[in-house]
């Protein structure tokens, strides 16, 4: 056996310590670090380009392929949406925004609904009467988002002219006819 330097703890086997590694294997770890910081720091910054552009675009990019915004689907006018000429869907979401603080007035209804649901289903037995409470808030609730709807849609149908009503009521029919995978803005079915 071969005897071991008390210093070093070197049998001169070239077992006891670890061998250096060679300057150039050293480099290429270093290298290697920096270039994947880089493309971390690139990816960072193009996803926070993108998100940034994709934040300010929002329901603009949706209204310009023909698409409503999610207050136009909630009131439930998105059929008369798609018939309607850009100008005149342009003044629907103005006037609908006009009423975006009487609209938001209700949006804590919802998260009450949902809380006196829950306190009725986990109740033992069932609280029957606030389930039936909580059915007749929510229905009390749509209504009065599909009246505002219903209102702003009669308000800019007035506004439109004899011509206007016209074609607007061609494309509605058109609409109707049209399979709604083959409209406007959808890709065939199958893709």
């Amino acid at each position: 056996m071969a005897q071991q330097d008390r210093k070093t703890g070197d049998d001169h086997t070239g077992r006891g310590l670890p061998r250096a590694q060679p300057a150039h294997v050293r480099g290429l770890g270093l290298v290697l670090i920096l270039s994947l910081g880089l493309n971390l720091l690139l990816i960072g910054v193009l996803g926070g380009a993108w998100l940034r552009d994709w934040q300010r675009a929002g329901p603009r990019t949706a209204q310009a392929v023909g698409q409503p915004d999610r207050k136009i689907i909630t009131l439930g006018l998105r059929p008369y949406w798609r018939a309607m000429s850009p100008a005149d869907r342009a003044a629907l979401a103005s006037a609908v925004r006009a009423q975006r603080k009487q609209l938001r007035a209700g949006l804590s209804g919802p998260r009450i609904l949902m809380r006196d649901f829950v306190r009725a289903i986990r109740a033992d037995p069932l609280d029957k009467a606030l389930l039936e409470s909580v059915f007749a808030r929510q229905s009390a609730l749509v209504a009065a988002r599909v009246e505002a709807g219903q209102k702003a849609l009669a308000a800019r149908i007035e506004a439109m002219t004899p011509a206007a009503r016209k074609a607007f009521a061609r494309r509605l029919i058109e609409a109707r006819k049209t399979p709604r995978r083959a409209r406007p803005g959808r890709p065939p079915s199958g893709e």
